[in-house]
């Protein structure tokens, strides 16, 4: 489909003077804007996500001496595949 309608497939060639990528990727794919967003939400591994991340480095103490240097990380919760 695409190589019937351009010459070749660099979408920087297609853009005509205006570079509306927008207009030339709904004349490419003629779909709907919902179409697109279902296509997306499906493509997506990981839906629920629930959790927090906790990092802290650095020089924790009274004296801010480079030899007691702190990085710690915490985790809580994670990631839930659908």
């Amino acid at each position: 489909l695409f190589l019937d309608k351009y010459k070749d497939l660099k979408i920087i060639s297609n853009l005509n003077t205006n570079n509306n990528l927008d207009g030339l990727l709904s004349t490419i794919h003629e779909t709907s804007k919902k179409e697109i967003h279902n296509t997306i939400y499906n493509s997506i591994g990981y839906k629920n996500m629930s959790g927090i991340r906790l990092e802290v480095k650095g020089r924790l103490t009274k004296r801010y001496r480079a030899d007691r240097s702190i990085y710690s990380l915490k985790w809580k919760g994670g990631l839930k595949n659908v």
